[in-house]
């Protein structure tokens, strides 16, 4: 999130996550903000709640960046994150087990339902979501490769 045209301040945000797999590529961080604001109130404007959650290949988790003059971002990396979001409950990192392995070098929206199929089970991911179905998206519902 960054603000532009004007604005001057970030409206706050809430994620409610469950049951997800969550993917970075790169290194992006899996949530950014920049602003003008300084890095303390720009920090205030997150609320996470997380239950189930698996984190995949996800180094940066938040980066805060004010716009002010000589401002250096704050990154929250796996132990920090932790820290700061207590309210993420259940909460897995590493290899979720994809049946397919992917490369960093194919842009996610290049990628088809085939690539987030999971493993079967070896995968820490199968079966694991609340209901007993596997965690993250239904890949049915995704569309096939281009």
């Amino acid at each position: 999130m960054e603000t532009s045209g004007g604005a001057d301040t970030l409206m706050p945000v809430s994620f409610q996550v469950r049951d997800s797999i969550l993917s970075c590529e790169g290194q992006n961080p899996l949530l950014e903000f920049q602003a003008h604001d300084e890095a303390g109130e720009l920090r205030k404007l997150l609320t996470w709640h997380g239950t189930g959650v698996f984190y995949a290949g996800v180094e940066e988790y938040w980066r805060v960046e004010s716009a002010r003059m000589g401002a250096t971002p704050d990154v929250y990396r796996q132990k920090e994150w932790k820290t700061l979001m207590a309210d993420d409950l259940g909460a897995k990192t590493g290899d979720v087990g994809f049946a397919r392995s992917r490369t960093p070098e194919i842009p996610m929206v290049s990628l088809g339902r085939e690539d987030f199929e999971l493993g079967g089970e070896s995968s820490p991911a199968y079966q694991a979501a609340s209901d007993g179905l596997d965690a993250g998206a239904n890949v049915s519902s995704l569309p096939k490769k281009r």
